[in-house]
């Protein structure tokens, strides 16, 4: 059977195609196959087959504002105010109010200084009275005391103490003569004075 040229070049076209459409296949076979897509779901699946936990956007926005609700709120700088003795220097020195004494308080003070001075010239006659008998008691030696006494309203002695008077150079009298004089029972008695009154008179032997 004679082939015209037209059949001829329609069987090398198809030839060509069917060699092309092999190969292409066999290009095609060696690739690996695509992962398909995932379907959408309302959770993912994690590593090992655990579902994850499904995000709602609302229930999300809930949880939020809790959460914020529930944190603590950023702790607040307190300064505390300053008092007078801790001023830096800056503020200028709070003004001390002058001490207000009344009529009747400086009538009292006047008339508790006068007892005061009666009972002080009481007191040192008795001690110059007793002077003499104390410095035999004691040994005759030389020293300088300070007598504080405390009276009742009646004038009774409530309390004595006698301590011993140094001089600027820190001498004073002999340790034995002043235990001797502390131990002597002195007969110290004022005019009852009506109200409780004590005094600081020196002795000096």
């Amino acid at each position: 059977m004679e082939r015209t040229p037209g059949v001829v070049l329609g069987v090398i076209v198809a030839a060509s195609f069917g060699v092309v459409l092999v190969t292409y296949c066999m290009v095609r076979s060696d690739d690996p196959p695509a992962a398909s897509p995932a379907p959408a779901t309302s959770g993912t699946v994690a590593q090992g087959g655990v579902r994850g936990a499904t995000v709602d956007s609302a229930r999300r926005t809930d949880l939020d504002s809790s959460l914020d609700d529930a944190a603590p709120a950023a702790p607040q700088q307190v300064v505390a105010p300053r008092t007078g003795g801790e001023r830096d220097g800056s503020d200028p020195p709070i003004p001390v109010p002058p001490m207000v004494v009344t009529p009747e308080q400086e009538a009292a003070d006047a008339a508790y200084a006068e007892l005061q001075k009666q009972a002080m010239d009481e007191l040192n006659a008795q001690l110059a009275s007793q002077r003499s008998a104390l410095r035999k008691a004691c040994g005759g030696g030389a020293g300088k005391f300070s007598i504080n006494a405390s009276f009742d309203p009646g004038g009774k002695l409530l309390a004595l103490g006698i301590s011993d008077v140094r001089g600027p150079d820190g001498s004073g009298p002999a340790g034995d003569l002043g235990q001797c004089v502390r131990s002597q029972a002195l007969d110290l008695k004022i005019a009852p004075p009506g109200q409780g009154v004590s005094v600081e008179v020196p002795l000096a032997l």
